[in-house]
């Protein structure tokens, strides 16, 4: 494991009770607000107390991927069986749900995931004596890019009893806001942006990079740049189905994939243009910056997207991406993370 860093976390566990109702003859009908883990030191309080241990590690990885091991050691001293579920199993990165990028397996060293998270059931039965009943299960949360400045969730079913293990480390602050995975990893962003802690989203626009003449605006007015993340999300979301309907339309009148990609790339320069129809000032300058990052005030030509990637498929794949440096100013980052992802590195 490359360049692995080994912090130490403040663990806490925090159950909820979501329904009490004995839903099987082998689930255990919990009543209240039942405390089901032991004491930190190991060892139980009452016969009628579920045994929880746990142990943890934090690693970074190379490609600065973010890795968490989670130990959970559970006995059972009931006479019914304790289940422990993952039904759709989800991972949070500051409560706010992560998808593609939460993975098991992870090798050091290649862009490729094995496996994600997969919905699994296990029974923990009654302990006979010490050594017996007793269940290990281990988790990996593996998060491309992750922040270890963020709070971490996973989330577990045991019975009828929601299972919220949350995982942070000592610097971690609730006021401060925190992108889950960080946006100064990635060259692209930090080509465009700056960090900068009083910022609303932490970044702004830098004066070099091609969002220089956006380093004027209001990056610090709370109100101000949550109304351009409001702008931004409708713009992303207008874009999108635009491109998405003209790929369709061509899919189903069986045009080849340049032909798709080049439609579909010209149409995207189309709609970036069109949100400064109103603003004559803002249209002079996106096209200022059209031509000096890509030669041509409208935008990037199709032939050179395909001679930069390859591809055609990638082409069009380019079409749906968005700037990561506009994101990260905007508090969208986390939000369109998945559609960096193949062009990360």
């Amino acid at each position: 494991m490359k360049n692995k860093l080994k912090l130490l976390l403040v663990l806490f566990v925090i159950f909820i009770i979501s329904s009490c109702n004995h839903v099987a003859t082998i689930t255990p009908d919990f009543e209240g607000d039942i405390n089901l883990y032991t004491n930190l030191d190991g060892t139980r309080d009452e016969k009628n107390k579920i045994l929880f241990n746990y142990k943890y590690d934090y690693a970074l990885l190379d490609n600065n991927v973010l890795c968490m091991y989670f130990e959970l050691e559970i006995g059972n001293p009931l006479k019914e069986q304790v289940i422990i579920k993952l039904e759709d199993a989800k991972a949070y990165g500051n409560d706010t749900e992560l998808d593609e990028e939460v993975l098991t397996d992870y090798v050091p060293g290649y862009k490729e995931y094995t496996k994600k998270f997969t919905n699994s059931e296990y029974n923990i039965y009654k302990m006979e004596q010490a050594s017996l009943g007793i269940k290990t299960l281990n988790f990996k949360l593996v998060i491309q890019d992750g922040n270890p400045n963020c709070k971490y969730k996973l989330v577990f079913k045991m019975n009828n009893v929601n299972l919220y293990l949350y995982s942070y480390s000592t610097k971690y602050n609730l006021d401060n806001f925190e992108y889950i995975h960080n946006p100064s990893y990635l060259k692209n962003v930090m080509d465009d942006c700056e960090y900068d802690k009083n910022a609303v989203f932490g970044y702004k626009p830098n004066t070099t990079g091609s969002l220089k003449q956006f380093a004027e605006y209001n990056w610090y007015d709370k109100d101000t740049v949550y109304q351009y993340k409001e702008e931004r999300i409708l713009y992303i979301k207008h874009s999108d189905e635009r491109i998405k309907s003209l790929e369709n339309e061509l899919r189903n009148e069986n045009k080849t994939i340049e032909e798709i990609a080049r439609a579909c790339s010209k149409l995207r320069n189309e709609i970036r243009l069109e949100q400064y129809k109103d603003d004559p000032e803002g249209l002079e300058k996106i096209k200022q910056r059209n031509l000096e990052k890509y030669g041509y005030e409208d935008g990037p030509k199709a032939d050179d997207l395909y001679n930069q990637y390859g591809s055609w498929e990638i082409v069009l794949s380019k079409c749906y991406s968005t700037n990561r440096g506009m994101d990260a100013c905007c508090g969208v980052y986390d939000m369109y993370f998945n559609l960096y992802t193949p062009f990360a590195y």
